[in-house]
């Protein structure tokens, strides 16, 4: 039943902007983008809620908030990266060519914070490891 709102609301969100960029009424376009936006963040808030009430209920609050933690600090590390090292590398071109714009820095800092996303629970296990006492060969 979720997947069926989510999808609606994403398609109907998809259409305002559509519609709106065709007929040029920003008007539309901005409750596109509004639709886009609070579908978003209700069922991500939702899908929060949920894990907190869980972790609560098992009693382990204090370890879902080490997770939380560690994926944020994942997704932040991970786009800070990125976006240095981007605008590292882009400045010889911005030298030549003006009109290179902001993109660049941008999706490097949206590829980090996916990266992020996925490797925040192996960050986790590298900050936290425990010495088993070998040493592999």
């Amino acid at each position: 039943m979720y997947a069926i709102a989510i999808g609606f609301l994403l398609g109907l969100g998809f259409y305002c902007i559509r519609s709106g960029r065709r007929l040029r009424r920003r008007g539309r376009i901005a409750v596109g983008a509004l639709v886009w936006m609070t579908t978003l963040a209700f069922f991500a808030g939702m899908s929060f809620w949920t894990e907190l009430l869980w972790f609560e209920a098992l009693g382990y609050l204090d370890r879902f908030w080490t997770m939380v933690q560690a994926r944020v600090a994942a997704v932040l590390l991970g786009a800070g990266v990125a976006f240095v090292a981007t605008t590292l590398l882009v400045r010889p071109f911005r030298v030549v060519r003006r009109a290179l714009g902001w993109w660049p820095e941008a999706l490097a800092a949206a590829g980090g914070m996916l990266w992020g996303l996925v490797v925040w629970d192996e960050l986790l296990l590298l900050v936290n490891r425990v010495p088993a006492g070998m040493a592999e060969p």
